[in-house]
């Protein structure tokens, strides 16, 4: 039998990555040290295959769970989260964050606090986006930056930055899936549960919980989006364009190359019960 989750901390951090992507990882950590006042006292955990990886001052583990080339180069992305969460996270909550998102402002730790709070006294909350999600949803009475979503609402389950119960994440893990797959068909298997799932919205324009731009800055294709520099030069980052290039303008992704078969035998795998 599992042994319960105990540990000090209200929540850890994964930050999901991989090897191929660990040229991410310093600005990463350099500006989630800089906005996230108390991440020092967090436990961190670098999910990714086989390297190791030391910040100064921040907790990090390195799980290296898949040090094996076969394994590292085989090994799903779902496979490796989930039991990354299962050996590793000894905390009933964990704060899901990709390397390429930058934060570039502070991270609003007191509201941060008040939905750990909000999740653990709901027996149903299963998760909240920490980053303003797309309409529908409804407004908490107590706490109306707080949302609840409608199981048809778009992408349900997805991985902006957001806050988990952690064994209701691995419940939703399906070994075989991309992130995308997640998103994407882990969405439609919510809709069989009684699970409730949560956003926070701006009000006022007040500032975003978690401020990044996946969409601008960071990298898509295997290539960094233009605006990175902006960002990491007003940061005093070195950004190294020797593993990967910046997307030209213009840009069009290749379409990839589907087998057919095997696309649908993985819908059918993401759908059963």
């Amino acid at each position: 039998m599992k042994q319960t989750k105990i540990s000090k901390h209200k929540y850890s951090l994964v930050v999901c990555s991989s090897d191929a992507y660990s040229d991410t990882w310093k600005p990463h950590f350099t500006l989630l040290k800089k906005y996230w006042n108390g991440i020092s006292e967090i436990p961190i955990i670098l999910n990714t295959e086989s390297l190791k990886f030391d910040f100064p001052e921040l907790n990090i583990i390195s799980p290296q769970l898949f040090c094996s080339k076969s394994e590292s180069q085989t090994v799903s992305w779902s496979r490796r989260l989930r039991e990354t969460l299962d050996k590793f996270v000894h905390t009933e909550q964990v704060i899901i964050i990709f390397d390429d998102y930058f934060l570039r402002g502070p991270v609003n730790v007191e509201k941060l606090s008040i939905c750990s709070d909000f999740l653990f006294k709901r027996q149903h909350a299963a998760y909240i986006t920490l980053f303003p999600p797309p309409p529908p949803y409804y407004q908490i009475e107590d706490y109306p930056w707080i949302v609840k979503r409608p199981k048809h609402a778009p992408y349900i389950l997805n991985f902006q930055v957001g806050l988990w119960q952690t064994n209701k994440l691995i419940h939703y893990l399906r070994d075989h899936e991309s992130p995308w797959y997640f998103e994407r068909w882990g969405s439609k298997r919510a809709r069989w549960y009684s699970d409730e799932f949560y956003g926070v919205i701006q009000l006022n324009g007040e500032p975003l919980m978690f401020d990044y731009l996946a969409s601008k800055e960071g990298i898509s294709s295997g290539l960094w989006f233009p605006a990175t520099k902006e960002l990491f030069d007003k940061e005093n980052i070195d950004l190294d364009l020797s593993i990967r290039g910046v997307m030209p303008k213009n840009y069009k992704a290749p379409l990839p190359k589907r087998n057919w078969i095997k696309t649908v035998w993985n819908i059918f795998r993401s759908l059963r019960p």
